[in-house]
């Protein structure tokens, strides 16, 4: 699923606005302390998730 398509599901599910789920990316990016961009990070974070780096208690398995 690409960046657009997630945003607008998470804004649909959350009865939001796509800018606001954006405001909301970018300000716990900013707080995680990474200056990254969403998108990038969105992706990176997926890839992790699809090749099973993560676990249902977050250890990560790799």
């Amino acid at each position: 699923m690409n960046y657009r398509k997630l945003i607008k599901r998470i804004a649909k599910a959350n009865n939001t606005t796509v800018e606001e789920v954006n405001r909301e990316i970018k300000s716990a990016i900013k707080s995680a302390g990474l200056h990254i961009d969403p998108k990038l990070f969105i992706e990176a974070v997926s890839l992790t998730v699809i090749n099973g780096g993560f676990r249902k208690n977050g250890v990560n398995n790799n």
